[in-house]
């Protein structure tokens, strides 16, 4: 719409970029990309390779949903006219200090109309970026989301022996900063980056345009943009050291101030108030010493930025102002030099932000793919059947663990018919519930030791299927913070209430459930903690019922109850295992007197087999001696009481 009114300059080929700041920038975080978690992980802790990181960030700006493919061709679309409409605001000042001169250059074109043309391209300016950013919200937005739920996913595929020796709070913060920084990186790459990149070369050909002194000017600006994006990417790179050196201080600060408050009681019982307050200051003098030093590199980059810029714009208009008093261009010509200059140093002034964010944000994308990149250990074979539990027979054959060179298990061997319970017992460290993981495949036997059930082979059927058809009630059952319904639900998602009922009756929890404020609706508290040790074991067992396996597996679940609350719990696990195939690791003989078989590991070997009658028959053997160890305890406590 603009083009005819601009006169015979070539403004036609001039299409601009406005730099404005990206959605992002204005939550940074200063992250250390060298910080190492505390203790021993599976995670690496390098920098990441940046070339995978750019490369799996690429299929975000181009997603596979047709959809996004044209939101993502609007929002490029918005982009180039929102840069075109600003470019023009310079040119069309410059056209309206033309035609207010003694003799107009265009008699046809009027300094109103000019004027409306000006506050036009402003406003299509700003309504085609904000259209741009609606339009590539949905698509940055379902990327976090992708990225999210992808390594949320794989997460759960990971070995226990990764889960185990990495903190929750490390893979929380991994992944939460990898999805702030999928939105960050995408946002400045499409929106800062190569527009400021497109603007430049748009403000170079404007002005190498300009009569006589085009090319001149032209090479300032180029010459000026070289040297100031060298100076900010150079001086941002120290700078972000600092920063980092700076958070380890206030890091260090901040958890002696912790650490001191926590333990108030013991500061005053040993007299060391100014002890801890001298030890605290010197970490607020580091800090404030490496604060010091960001603070001064800060204004050393904004002066270098200015000088730079300044030299270059003097130089420009000094040539433009020269080539005015002689003729050679009009004065207009000189207002939108200027104009396109200042323009150009909007999207300059973000420069140092946007290399260290994106910097930044890239190392912690990196980290999230070294997650993504572990391959787990247990899997599923390609095209492997889901198993189909009938009977629930179990057999173990010739059966070894090892785990970091040491032997946990050593080639047991054992059978469990359909309906039979068997006990295990042992010494702490004899490997019963390395067993169980073994039946749950949490884990796999060194090589040719093998468990099947029902005649399969667990290494070949689907992992899940196993996992659906092997029901767990683990020593400590860790419930959800959610209310008692849903967590007995969790066994069968989607069951009905009267079912969850029906489990927990089966349980023995109905009545201690209905007694609760709220009822079922009563919230549980993080890992269950409203609720006592035997609560949260017949929850448990309600929801391994729900769940209706014909396998269950039951982890040393009364060990640390007191014997009231065990005989509640008993009563619960042999509703649960009426019917079914149960194995039974039990510290606390008195759970497995009823099994149909005991079997006694020592080292990882089976020493002893037999009924509870057989064994407790055994001069000198382990399992007699575990019997008359608890007897005898359980006698002096009854003696003491």
């Amino acid at each position: 719409m603009l083009l005819p009114t601009l006169g015979r300059r070539l403004v036609k080929t001039t299409p601009g970029v406005f730099g404005v700041p990206c959605m992002g920038l204005s939550s940074r975080f200063y992250r250390s990309a060298s910080a190492q978690p505390v203790g021993e992980s599976k995670l690496a802790t390098g920098t990441p390779k940046m070339g995978p990181v750019i490369s799996s960030l690429s299929k975000f700006l181009w997603p596979n949903n047709f959809s996004y493919k044209l939101r993502v061709v609007g929002a490029g679309s918005s982009l180039v006219f929102a840069k075109y409409a600003t470019v023009q605001v310079p040119i069309l000042l410059g056209r309206i200090v033309d035609s207010l001169g003694p003799v107009p250059i265009d008699p046809v074109v009027t300094p109103v109309y000019l004027v409306a043309a000006y506050g036009a391209a402003k406003i299509a300016s700003s309504g085609f970026s904000e259209l741009r950013t609606i339009l590539f919200s949905r698509v940055s937005q379902h990327a976090c989301r992708d990225v999210a739920r992808s390594t949320f996913s794989h997460l759960h595929t990971l070995d226990l022996s990764v889960m185990s020796t990495t903190r929750g709070g490390e893979l929380q913060a991994i992944i939460s900063r990898a999805v702030r920084s999928v939105t960050s990186i995408l946002n400045m790459m499409l929106f800062n980056v190569v527009p400021t990149l497109c603007e430049f070369g748009f403000v170079l050909f404007v002005l190498s345009q300009v009569p006589v002194v085009g090319t001149q000017i032209a090479a300032i600006t180029a010459l000026t943009v070289g040297a100031y994006s060298v100076f900010t990417t150079k001086l941002t790179h120290v700078r972000t050291q600092y920063r980092r050196d700076m958070n380890v201080a206030e890091q260090r600060a901040a958890a002696q101030l912790v650490d001191s408050v926590a333990n108030a009681e013991a500061v005053r019982a040993f007299a060391n108030e100014q002890f801890e307050t001298d030890k605290y200051d010197k970490f607020l003098a580091q800090y404030e010493k490496e604060n010091v030093r960001v603070m001064n590199s800060l204004g050393l980059l904004n002066f270098g930025q200015q000088f730079i810029f300044s030299l270059g714009l003097i130089g420009s208009m000094a040539v433009g102002v020269n080539a005015a008093m002689i003729g050679l261009i009009p004065v207009g010509d000189l207002v939108m030099i200027s104009g396109l200059l200042f323009q150009l140093s909007i999207p300059l002034n973000f420069l140092g932000g946007v290399y260290r964010e994106t910097k930044l944000n890239l190392v912690d994308y990196g980290r999230m793919l070294e997650i993504t990149n572990i391959r787990p250990q247990i899997t599923s074979e390609e095209n492997a059947p889901k198993i189909q539990v009938d009977r629930g027979t179990i057999r173990v054959e010739n059966v070894s663990v090892s785990v970091d060179g040491k032997k946990i298990l050593d080639n047991i061997s054992f059978e469990i018919p359909e309906r039979f319970t068997l006990g295990i017992v042992g010494h702490s460290g004899s490997g019963k519930t390395t067993l169980l993981r073994l039946l749950n495949r949490l884990i796999d036997p060194d090589n040719v030791g093998k468990v099947s059930i029902d005649g399969h082979d667990l290494k070949t059927v689907d992992l899940q299927s196993v996992r659906q058809n092997v029901g767990t009630v683990p020593q400590d059952c860790i419930l959800f913070n959610d209310t008692v319904a849903e967590n007995i639900r969790y066994g069968k998602p989607g069951a009905s209430d009267d079912e969850v009922e029906a489990a927990a009756k089966a349980a023995f929890i109905h009545e201690p459930i209905m007694n609760m404020t709220k009822g079922y609706e009563t919230n549980v508290g993080e890992r269950g903690q409203k609720l006592s040790g035997g609560e949260r074991q017949r929850v448990g067992i309600a929801r391994c019922l729900l769940k209706d396996s014909r396998i269950v597996l039951f982890d040393e679940a009364t060990s640390a109850l007191d014997t009231g609350t065990e005989q509640k719990v008993l009563g619960a696990f042999r509703a649960l295992k009426e019917g079914r195939t149960a194995v039974v690791v039990a510290h606390r003989l008195s759970t497995v007197m009823d099994a149909d078989q005991i079997v006694v590991l020592d080292k990882g070997r089976i020493v002893e087999r037999g009924t509870h009658d057989e064994l407790i028959q055994i001069a000198g053997g382990t399992y007699r001696e575990l019997w008359e160890s608890q007897f005898n305890r359980a006698q002096k406590d009854t003696e003491a009481v």
